[in-house]
């Protein structure tokens, strides 16, 4: 065998082993996105729980969502659909895991208003802010973190059980 088809056979081996390599990785990724997103879920889901005793809504209910990214392709996740009394809802979709500045992106579909819930590179936990206007918002990566185009009033605040309640009471005052 020459020379030249030596280099370019061991090249090949080579960016083939990292091709693998990096697969792995994105799949693991993945699979940690997707049980990051169950494990919201599940939280949400025992916060509503006292709702959902007392019949002011129906128990949240998931179903399969496809997300596509360019990195990872189209693959299934899950949405989760809280309905109200009266038939009003509310759908977590997330959409995707590769987001400038954070680790995934779930945006919550408040009947037309958006509240974009993005998860802490660290994977500690997640923040959210609260689009104007229902659209979506966007936003850069500054210093590591996520800065969206913001206007005054608006800002990025940890995904808790009292912001969350808060944010319902917002939904279900515009009933």
């Amino acid at each position: 065998m020459k020379t030249m088809e030596k280099h370019l056979e061991k090249l090949l081996d080579e960016k083939r082993r990292q091709s693998a390599t990096d697969r792995s990785k994105l799949e693991a990724r993945k699979a940690d996105w997707l049980s990051r997103i169950s494990k919201l879920y599940d939280q949400i889901e025992e916060w509503l729980q006292p709702l959902v005793e007392k019949k002011h809504i129906d128990p949240p209910s998931r179903q399969r969502y496809e997300i596509r990214e360019q990195l990872l392709g189209t693959y299934p996740s899950e949405k989760l659909t809280i309905r109200f009394y009266n038939g009003k809802i509310i759908e977590l979709l997330p959409q995707g895991l590769h987001i400038a500045g954070a680790n995934g992106r779930i945006d919550m579909d408040m009947g037309g208003y958006l509240v974009t819930i993005l998860g802490r590179e660290d994977g500690s936990g997640w923040d959210f802010i609260e689009a104007l206007g229902g659209r979506p918002i966007g936003g850069v990566a500054v210093r590591g973190r996520y800065l969206p185009s913001s206007r005054p009033g608006q800002e990025l605040l940890p995904f808790t059980r009292e912001n969350f309640e808060g944010l319902l009471a917002k939904f279900v005052e515009g009933f």
